[in-house]
């Protein structure tokens, strides 16, 4: 009997014990997930949810009213134009500051930032639940703000869900040595952004018709053109509100020359091609909208002699296009996506 009753008493310290082993519940939190103008592609507070919960291998997002922390975020372009901030504040139930992070990066796409908001909102939340702040007395004055701690990514950090840009202009353009003095013309060009590649740029212009009068006058030729070209940008500096580009590429187009005042007039049409680079330079005035100017340079390998023949005849060159053309634009435009 004696050994029942020490053995019924061994049992109940035991199951006391191990009681008393039973870890505390996790802490459960909650987001205020806030992402400011220009902003609005940063992580979402469900992506970063489930990026947490991953790395703790438990589930740890509730409703607010069901959370002992609440973690607030603010998200959004850096001061200056360049790169991204995000400030995290960590509060109790109650409201008492727990601590504060801020994390920023000089990157042109703001999920850069993803993989770290993931890492620290999980090093912030994940506490032990005897480090809850007891709730304050009514009377008791408020905490001293927790310091905050900055914390500054490099520029090179990898950006996963960087979208595709795209921008759409129009523009005025100007050429020497292109056609018979100062030529004036209309552009419009089309910028592809692929993530991790050169910025892609195709445009088509159309040249104002330009004439060449021959020494004998009220004869001559008028000169007119339509271009195409495709440019690759591996040089590209600045911010999402200023930037440089420098690019190469080529250029395709169709120049006609008709005569005008001969006993026969004739109309020559002429392939030209010219290999070239550029540089611009663009600022974003307000929301998507674009204003820019650029110089270029490019290099005719194809340099067609036109000819007028006089009745004797003799031969005039009317126009020859020069060994190389400069270029200039004026462009207004509208960029979409992350640049």
């Amino acid at each position: 009997m004696r050994v029942l009753a020490t053995l019924s008493a061994a049992l109940v310290l035991l199951a006391g014990a191990v009681a008393k082993a039973e870890p505390a519940p996790p802490v459960r939190a909650a987001l205020d997930w806030r992402r400011q103008p220009g902003a609005e592609h940063c992580m979402a507070p469900a992506a970063l949810a489930k990026a947490v919960e991953s790395r703790l291998g438990r589930r740890v997002f509730v409703p607010t009213k069901q959370a002992d922390v609440v973690v607030h975020a603010r998200l959004e372009p850096a001061a200056g134009g360049e790169g991204w901030t995000a400030d995290l504040a960590l509060e109790s139930a109650a409201g008492q500051p727990m601590g504060k992070r801020t994390l920023s990066v000089r990157a042109a796409d703001c999920s850069a930032l993803d993989a770290s908001l993931a890492l620290i909102v999980a090093l912030m939340i994940d506490i032990p639940r005897e480090e809850l702040p007891a709730p304050p007395p009514k009377s008791a004055p408020p905490p001293p703000a927790p310091r905050t701690t900055p914390i500054q990514l490099p520029r090179g950090t990898p950006a996963p869900r960087r979208p595709w840009g795209f921008e759409a202009d129009a523009r005025g353009v100007a050429a020497l040595g292109l056609m018979p003095g100062a030529a004036l013309g209309l552009a419009v060009g089309v910028e592809v952004q692929p993530p991790g590649f050169w910025l892609i740029e195709l445009d088509g212009e159309l040249w104002m018709t330009r004439r060449a009068d021959s020494s004998s006058g009220g004869s001559g030729s008028r000169f007119s053109l339509a271009s195409v070209g495709l440019y690759l940008c591996p040089l590209q500096l600045g911010s999402a509100r200023v930037r440089f580009r420098g690019c190469v590429g080529q250029r395709v187009g169709r120049l006609v020359a008709e005569g005008f005042g001969f006993d026969e007039d004739h109309r020559e049409p002429r392939v030209v091609y010219n290999p070239g680079m550029k540089a611009r330079l663009t600022a974003r005035l307000v929301g998507p909208l674009l204003l820019g100017a650029g110089v270029g340079l490019e290099v005719p390998l194809s340099r067609d002699h036109f000819v007028a023949t006089r009745a004797n005849g003799s031969t005039q060159e009317l126009y020859r296009m020069a060994p190389l053309v400069g270029t200039a634009e004026v462009l207004v435009g509208v960029g979409l996506g992350t640049r």
